[in-house]
């Protein structure tokens, strides 16, 4: 498979990107982990820049606000080193062609957050790496996970409390389903949890669902058998890209990605051109950012690119055409993949 790469921009650092509609208008969006870095959006359609700040910089996470066809929360002031005591959450509104910023939340340290609609409540969901940190390599003061429910004016503050805690290495996150209902997975070097959200904390629910330390975890079927497989990179910022299938009840390994690598983050799973695949970046030694699919019976590794150390990855469709979007971080650009 021969892969064409388009630089949309350049940006230092870049760390976060995905999609969004706004006001009616399908954009993809980028944001720097450098202290002082920017925060874009652009049109899919012709790639045109419109700022959302250009000095802010430590943007994690970026999440439409659900019902709300002109707002944004993300993260501001997690940079890099896990200099992140100061971490917040903005609400990011688009006001007759520009951008109003209010921050709605201090949580510090905070890593992975999302939004959930039920019925009637936006449920915030956040994620703490840790609580507090002498220096970069302390872990005493393990991370936590967060819930709250936002305001009807999404722009006011909101509060929240605690659902989990002694989280050590709380990296991972992902958003899919657990036993029919959304959910999102939180993976740490205590295992892997899932957390359905409910109306009220009383009726939601938090559960162990694997436990075995992890960086991220993903669950997906990617060989058609009608169960999901877990994908996950392993340990903390690992070495190792690893598939399991749940076989009597155990989750068995698989697949392990087979080259040499450091540093994988960059993770998304889902469907490209209508197939079940794993997209995996290395921030370190080569760099790389690659494909998983099943195919003949058998997990097929296809390289993308190498070089780019892509921080964080996503697809998204323009048309009926997929798209891999990736910050590359190791080159400072904002890269477009596509099928030559």
């Amino acid at each position: 498979m021969a892969w064409k790469r388009r630089v949309i921009d350049r940006m230092e650092r870049c760390y976060c990107v995905g999609s969004a509609s706004i006001c009616g208008q399908a954009v993809i969006y980028a944001a720097s982990e450098e202290k002082g870095g920017a925060f874009y959006t652009y049109s899919v359609t012709e790639c045109g820049r419109e700022v959302i700040w250009e000095h802010g910089g430590g943007t994690m996470a970026v999440v439409p606000v659900p019902g709300e066809a002109d707002t944004l929360y993300a993260i501001r002031n997690f940079f890099p080193g896990f200099n992140a005591a100061d971490a917040q959450v903005v609400c990011c509104r688009k006001k007759e062609d520009k951008w109003e910023l209010i921050p709605v939340l201090d949580l510090p340290y905070l890593h992975r957050f999302d939004i959930f609609q039920v019925e009637d409540k936006r449920v915030f969901l956040g994620s703490t790496l840790c609580t507090s940190k002498k220096e970069k390599e302390d872990w005493s003061d393990p991370g936590k996970v967060y819930v709250g429910y936002l305001e009807e004016d999404v722009t006011a503050g909101f509060k929240v409390e605690v659902l989990a805690e002694g989280l050590v290495k709380n990296h991972g996150y992902w958003r899919g389903e657990y036993q029919g209902q959304q959910a999102g997975y939180i993976a740490s070097q205590n295992g892997v949890f899932a957390f359905v959200p409910g109306k009220t904390t009383d009726n939601s629910r938090w559960e162990r669902v694997w436990n075995h330390p992890v960086s991220e975890a993903a669950f997906f079927d990617l060989d058609g058998c009608g169960e999901r497989e877990l994908i996950a990179i392993e340990p903390f910022h690992g070495k190792e890209l690893n598939i399991y299938k749940l076989i009597g009840g155990k989750y068995e390994q698989v697949y392990t990605y087979p080259s040499p690598a450091e540093f994988l983050h960059a993770i998304w799973v889902g469907e490209f051109s209508g197939k079940p695949v794993v997209i995996c970046g290395a921030r370190r030694l080569n760099k790389e950012l690659f494909m998983v699919t099943y195919e003949n019976g058998g997990y097929v590794t296809n390289i993308i690119d190498e070089g780019v150390g892509s921080a964080n990855v996503c697809v998204f469709y323009s048309g009926e055409r997929p798209y891999i979007l990736s910050a590359d971080h190791g080159r400072g650009d904002i890269a477009l993949y596509s099928e030559d």
